[in-house]
């Protein structure tokens, strides 16, 4: 069923939900002057499944409101997604009434809905001259919000801020309980086991590792090769017992010769790495960026920073401030009970200050900073850095 949407309506890419295909059948069915209204989750107009449907309204059609409410709840029973209503014409070069709803008070609903229908502006409502014709998410639903993106733009993303800057993700193996075990077994090759880090390790301050390790079927070469399972006795009788299960798996059915391999590659050389570890869903008023010297191989929901260029606990002060927490909120979709998804698509558009922009005693202060619990003093000293490197 899914490859036949597919083949019938292009904007269905990706990992897109179906309701996708369902506005690209309602926008084929408008006439120059009729318009469109869906009440939908918010998720396309942010993240990467919605880019080519953001791309075919921008090629052709005009928004004439979007009413962001993810910070609502506005249905008789409560559900997972957060919805968002969008209008859509085909009257190009007219404004964009923007806006998002904190709360579903009477006076603030009609004052939107008043505002969508004169085309003005008002306290609640942002009027878009242009609403991002190059097909780009669709975030900024107030003056304040254009204001500091217009700031940003001047700033590097995070992976073009100083050499050797990248984004990356921990390990998925798609079979954890047979990969992940509490603590070093003594019947398996030490080689083959790694130190883990999770979710629940990860503080500011340090790693509080909890003694899990990784059952590593990779070669030593790190050149992408399997162990022999020959010469891992130990090994290879651990995954024995559980090779229906390890068979059974995706993975393994596309590469029979390799069953009992993880579905992501193994990197010794990430392990040993220095790098900053971000869990990948956070409350919206705290983040949590650890920093391991190289000790840990990270889970597959722990997003990882490396850099060649950058003083990783300057960084690591830098991501924790709420200049980027803002923009990842701006960016990122949030979840039930107000959760954000720090994922690698959001960490790829945070803008931050080129290394090369700041003083090396503003590098030191930030470095002082990187475990510290005082947030007044990191948004401080952050603040000044993007000043500084907008100079």
């Amino acid at each position: 069923v899914l490859a036949e949407y597919r083949r019938n309506f292009h904007t269905l890419g990706d990992r897109a939900d179906v309701y996708v295909a369902f506005f690209e059948l309602g926008l084929s069915l408008l006439t120059e002057t009729g318009a469109l209204a869906f009440i939908t989750a918010n998720r396309f107009a942010r993240n990467l499944y919605g880019r080519r449907l953001r791309k075919h309204i921008a090629a052709r059609f005009h928004v004439r409101a979007f009413v962001d409410m993810e910070h609502t709840q506005p249905f008789e029973s409560p559900v997972m997604a957060y919805p968002c209503v969008v209008v859509v014409d085909r009257d190009r070069g007219q404004p964009t009434a923007a806006a998002s709803l904190s709360d579903l008070r009477p006076e603030g609903i009609e004052e939107v809905r008043t505002c969508v229908q004169t085309r003005r502006a008002s306290g609640r409502v942002h009027l878009a001259a242009r609403w991002h014709e190059d097909g780009g998410p669709w975030v900024e639903t107030s003056e304040a919000q254009v204001s500091a993106s217009d700031r940003l733009a001047a700033l590097p993303v995070l992976e073009e801020s100083a050499p050797g800057t990248r984004v990356g993700i921990g390990v998925a193996t798609g079979a954890d309980g047979v990969f992940i075990l509490p603590a070093q077994a003594r019947e398996i090759e030490p080689g083959c086991q790694v130190p883990l880090v999770r979710v629940g390790d990860i503080r500011n301050d340090g790693i509080v590792w909890s003694g899990a390790v990784l059952i590593d079927p990779f070669a030593a070469t790190d050149d992408g090769s399997l162990v022999d399972l020959e010469a891992h006795p130990g090994l290879r009788r651990y995954l024995l017992q559980h090779e229906a299960a390890l068979r059974s798996r995706h993975v393994a059915r596309t590469r029979p010769a390799q069953w009992y391999r993880t579905i992501d590659r193994v990197w010794k050389r990430m392990r040993t790495t220095p790098k900053l570890l971000i869990p990948d869903i956070q409350p919206a008023t705290t983040t949590v960026v650890g920093y391991d010297p190289g000790h840990y191989q990270p889970h597959h929901n722990v997003y990882t920073v490396v850099s060649t260029g950058w003083n990783l606990r300057a960084l690591q002060t830098i991501l924790r401030s709420a200049s980027v927490r803002q923009q990842v909120l701006t960016w990122s979709v949030q979840m039930r009970g107000g959760s954000v998804r720090w994922q690698a698509q959001t960490l790829r558009r945070v803008r931050v200050p080129h290394v090369s922009a700041l003083r090396p005693e503003t590098l030191q202060s930030l470095e002082a900073l990187a475990s510290s619990a005082d947030l007044a003093a990191i948004d401080r000293a952050v603040e000044a850095a993007y000043a500084e490197a907008t100079r």
